[in-house]
């Protein structure tokens, strides 16, 4: 099954054991590794994840680099923009008062006719009439 994340859940791998939905984002990691979901992002989420890596106190410079290396590791399905992409998302983002980089996700979902899972509180207050999962609530038998 595809699956679409953002930032929001991937970056739950890094940090530390008391994040908010962090065992779920582990389990739903455990999954992703052993083949049972196939997790896809646009390339968005390598700049957004080393930009909060980066930005968080705990992290040194070489912890960054490390958690950088490791994410490029991971088998993600990795979508490159297109003007089809990109236009769908600015469609979103302003019928649903989004940012063009959450709408890029909701877009690609859209797009791949698969569901979208974040852990981002705001966006899934704003996500009217959209197929997006809290990472809070995910189980696969929910889709």
């Amino acid at each position: 099954m595809n699956l679409v994340v953002d930032s929001s859940v991937i970056i739950k791998w890094f940090v530390k054991q008391d994040e908010q939905d962090r065992a779920q984002a582990l389990w739903l990691k455990n999954q992703f590794l052993k083949g049972q979901l196939s997790l896809v992002v646009p390339d968005l989420v390598f700049y957004e994840i080393s930009n909060v890596l980066k930005t968080k106190k705990e992290f040194r410079r070489e912890l960054v680099r490390k958690a950088i290396r490791l994410l490029f590791l991971y088998p993600f399905q990795t979508i490159w923009p297109s003007s089809a992409l990109f236009l769908t998302a600015s469609k979103i983002a302003y019928s649903h008062e989004l940012t063009i980089y959450d709408a890029v996700y909701l877009a690609l979902a859209q797009e791949l006719g698969c569901p979208f899972l974040t852990a981002d509180q705001k966006l899934q207050v704003k996500r009217k009439n959209l197929l997006v999962y809290s990472l809070k609530d995910f189980k696969i038998e929910s889709i």
